[in-house]
């Protein structure tokens, strides 16, 4: 995330404190994507990330009262949609297993329903381990910098540019020749 989203984040959150009802569409509309892809990078389906996602914004607007707009409501946001994700793994799924970290390297993780899954995401997952999966989402798809996964997955910054490079070199030698070929089948 940039600095500048980081300011309209910051801004609309102050917004919110005035009237969340008037102003919780703006600050939805700023962090959604990145709310939703990081409680998907921990459970791996679509709905179950939607629902929680909704109780990750309901307990933020619980706590809005709590939070400081000067300082990063993104982070606050993150680590409390961070928790649900765990919290649900640990409570639906107790066939999972967290690491010692609870940073979702689940082992057992049954794949999403192919009715659930966009077939992109779905083949990309297949070539990535579950923590590689999680390093790519989080940075592809809701626009971390490293900075903030490593605060998210306590791991070192430097952990998580070697996964996400390794994970790109997996996809690039897996995902391209598959969507190719089956895009000339089209």
């Amino acid at each position: 995330m940039n600095e500048e989203e980081n300011e309209a984040i910051r801004k609309a959150s102050h917004e919110l404190k005035k009237d969340p009802a008037a102003n919780f569409a703006l600050f939805y509309d700023l962090t959604k994507k990145r709310v939703y892809f990081l409680i998907y990078s921990f459970t791996h389906d679509y709905a179950t990330s939607e629902d929680l996602m909704q109780n990750a914004y309901v307990s933020f607007l619980e706590n809005l009262h709590k939070i400081s707009c000067q300082l990063n409501p993104m982070s606050y946001l993150l680590s409390t949609a961070r928790n649900e994700a765990i919290d649900y793994l640990r409570k639906v799924k107790p066939e999972y297993e967290l690491d010692k970290d609870d940073n979702a390297e689940l082992v057992g993780r049954d794949d999403p329903s192919e009715d659930e899954a966009e077939p992109l995401l779905k083949e990309i997952e297949s070539f990535l381990t579950p923590f590689e999966f999680q390093v790519y989402t989080l940075h592809v798809l809701s626009g971390l910098t490293f900075k903030e996964i490593s605060g998210i997955v306590h791991r070192p910054v430097g952990t998580l540019t070697y996964t996400y490079s390794e994970s790109i070199d997996k996809l690039q030698k897996g995902v391209n020749p598959l969507w190719m070929k089956n895009s000339k089948k089209s």
